[in-house]
């Protein structure tokens, strides 16, 4: 596995992962291998040999093919003003949407969503959604209540029914008991 597979093979299998936590991983895993390699073919040669120089990586490359090339430099919308009420603007085209796919974002040089909330710096959780589109998403689903349409929650409400229908006969069956004591003549 070339260097640049593992890296990304870190970044795929830990979604949300930010660069620096990606690459503090990455040097382990390198660090590791280079001890094994080392223990291996340490009856040829010594250490030092296979052993980055000063056990420095250089991750310039890996973070520049992260970033497919682009730098903050490049944008053409500061990400501070790329997520308005109305509209999302793409950081790197410029183009308006009101929620910015990973489809858009992968038509420039195949840069993955992480990559690009990188870039921007943006926060690992962030959605690239304008604000009235989720305040819109969030009326929806307050007013469709997709929580009381499961199986659970129909047996829950099932329940509670029957339960309220007994406590009514209950009450209903003492108060009439009650009337009949009232009603029934002294011998």
């Amino acid at each position: 596995m070339q260097e640049m597979e593992l890296f990304n093979t870190i970044l795929h299998s830990n979604p949300g992962i930010s660069i620096n936590s990606a690459l503090e991983m990455y040097k382990s895993m390198l660090e590791k291998f280079y001890q094994v390699t080392n223990e291996v073919k340490y009856s040829f040669a010594t250490s030092s040999q296979f052993l980055p120089q000063d056990n420095v990586f250089d991750v310039k490359p890996l973070v520049a093919d992260f970033l497919c090339g682009y730098k903050k430099e490049d944008l053409k919308v500061k990400p501070e003003n790329s997520i308005q009420n109305d509209f999302v603007y793409c950081c790197i085209c410029g183009a308006k949407h009101k929620s910015l796919t990973i489809k858009h974002i992968a038509r420039h040089n195949n840069l993955t969503k992480e990559g690009y909330l990188e870039l921007c710096g943006f926060q690992p959780s962030q959605k690239l959604v304008c604000t009235s589109m989720i305040e819109k998403r969030r009326e929806q689903i307050n007013k469709s209540k997709p929580w009381e349409k499961t199986k659970k929650s129909k047996e829950q409400s099932a329940k509670k029914s029957e339960t309220a229908d007994a406590k009514k006969d209950k009450t209903a069956k003492s108060a009439k008991q009650k009337d009949d004591d009232k009603v029934k003549p002294i011998k």
